[in-house]
């Protein structure tokens, strides 16, 4: 929770910094494309927005995670089994990986809104967000934040989990809407059952170390 409470302050301002950087990119395109309908720039820009603060805090602010020292983890899923081995009381690890899952949702989420034809598969969205998730861990090599595997994990199942969120609501709305014929069923399952297998370690929580 802390760190949410730490990013509080900077919403406003990266609000608009965020509305600056998209207006530079929206004029700068605009020939080069057909003007997008209203709720695609509002993706958009929430994607702008996305993007500057995800580097904020993977690559700008040591509060959420820096160390200053060269470091990294290679273990996966190492948290999960100082947890069973140690007891609930050491999960501490383990809701930080959550907090890096929910990072990336809205990553997840957009990617298929602002170019669905490029990301309109579950496949295309993870990859898409394992390599961004990869550069950052890389990166960090050198910005003194440590490179870990938990952290390029959380953020790639982030990635799909927005996805399943994207394709519940959208097969939720055609259905609504009348396209009946388009799978809607089967995507919503999809899409729960995505959600259930990331969320099933967590409910397991309280039987570690028992």
């Amino acid at each position: 929770m802390e760190y949410i409470i730490d990013l509080l302050p900077i919403f406003i301002p990266a609000a608009v910094i965020s509305a600056i950087v998209y207006a530079g990119v929206f004029f700068a395109l605009r020939k080069r494309r057909e003007k997008p309908k209203a709720g695609i720039m509002l993706a958009e820009y929430v994607m702008v927005g996305w993007v500057l603060m995800f580097i904020y805090v993977t690559q700008l602010n040591n509060s959420f995670g820096g160390s200053g020292m060269f470091s990294y983890n290679i273990v996966p899923f190492r948290m999960f089994y100082v947890a069973y081995r140690y007891g609930p009381e050491n999960t501490t690890l383990i809701w930080q990986y959550l907090l890096n899952v929910l990072m990336v949702v809205p990553f997840g989420v957009l990617l298929p809104i602002v170019s669905p034809k490029k990301f309109c598969k579950w496949y295309t969205v993870t990859g898409a967000t394992f390599a961004a998730s990869l550069a950052t861990e890389l990166l960090q090599l050198f910005t003194g934040r440590g490179t870990d595997i938990d952290d390029l994990t959380a953020n790639t199942i982030g990635g799909l989990c927005g996805y399943a969120v994207f394709l519940i609501v959208y097969s939720i709305i055609r259905f609504i809407s009348g396209h009946k014929a388009e799978g809607g069923l089967k995507k919503i399952t999809a899409g729960v059952l995505i959600l259930a297998i990331v969320s099933a370690p967590y409910a397991l929580l309280p039987f570690l170390g028992n």
